[in-house]
């Protein structure tokens, strides 16, 4: 069985006096230097769930926010639940803006930072080479999730005082809360709107622009 040979170069100018430490300390293996490591399951793992996450986590925090300000301010108007209210239409945008600010805070390093579906689906269309569309599913299957969770622990923390604006538990009449919770097309699409313009503005100008 062979062994692995040791060899030490020293300096032309070094003795057994000498200061000098040895400048090179090679092993040589037999079968010749070792192949570069290959990375590990986890570690693939890692990079294919990466963007997704990200985007899971950056929308759950936009809506908690956003949605959360929202129930602050819509529940707090009715006396059953306090005595003053708590919040206006001016605050709400704060929300909005604020966990806007923070999911794309989080989300940059990891992903692009989308947190909605219509600008992750307007990025796939006008740029699918810095963006491309196989990316889509993951990226809105993770956001879908990402809002249903933040949507979640605002339900939770507010279903209290959303059953006493309606009036008992179980109760659904007039005023509602669904729309706490609900959005529509035409928010998504000025997003989307929003998008398109600013990523056909960077390739022509027009004459609206």
């Amino acid at each position: 069985m062979s062994t692995p040979s040791i060899s030490r170069e020293l300096s032309p100018s070094s003795s057994p006096g000498a200061k000098e430490p040895a400048q090179v300390m090679e092993l040589d293996s037999p079968s010749g230097p070792n192949p570069p490591l290959s990375p590990s399951r986890w570690s693939q793992i890692r990079e294919i769930i990466k963007e997704p996450a990200a985007e899971f986590v950056g929308t759950a925090i936009l809506v908690f926010f956003g949605n959360g300000v929202l129930c602050q301010a819509l529940l707090s108007r009715n006396t059953n639940v306090t005595s003053m209210a708590y919040g206006d239409f001016l605050s709400v945008n704060f929300g909005f803006a604020v966990g806007l600010a923070l999911g794309a805070w989080v989300t940059t390093g990891f992903s692009q930072g989308h947190i909605n579906p219509a600008v992750t689906i307007a990025m796939a269309t006008f740029r699918p080479k810095a963006f491309p569309w196989r990316k889509v599913p993951a990226y809105v299957f993770a956001q879908l999730m990402g809002g249903l969770c933040g949507a979640g622990i605002v339900y939770a923390n507010y279903i209290h005082a959303i059953d006493l604006f309606e009036g008992g538990r179980g109760v659904r009449t007039v005023p509602g809360t669904a729309g706490l919770f609900a959005t529509y097309a035409v928010g998504g699409l000025r997003v989307a709107f929003t998008a398109v313009v600013v990523q056909l503005s960077e390739r022509m100008t027009g004459w609206f622009l």
